[in-house]
């Protein structure tokens, strides 16, 4: 109990700022990772519709030369 002595002895506001500022670190740390993640699934979804669309071009190429 005595290495967490020095805690007691901060002021009691002191203690409450700090936490408080170490849950907002938190929430920030978890904002970026949830951006990051959310970045990442956009650039795989931005991949994905560039796939169909060459897939459309060439259904439709297909599609006109079988008409022929």
């Amino acid at each position: 109990m005595a290495q967490f002595q020095f805690w007691l002895e901060i002021p009691l506001e002191m203690r409450r700022n700090i936490f408080e500022r170490l849950a907002r670190e938190d929430l920030v740390t978890a904002s970026q990772k949830e951006m990051d993640e959310l970045q990442q699934k956009i650039e795989e979804l931005e991949e994905k519709h560039e796939e169909m669309y060459r897939t459309l071009i060439r259904l439709s190429a297909k599609k006109g030369k079988d008409e022929l």
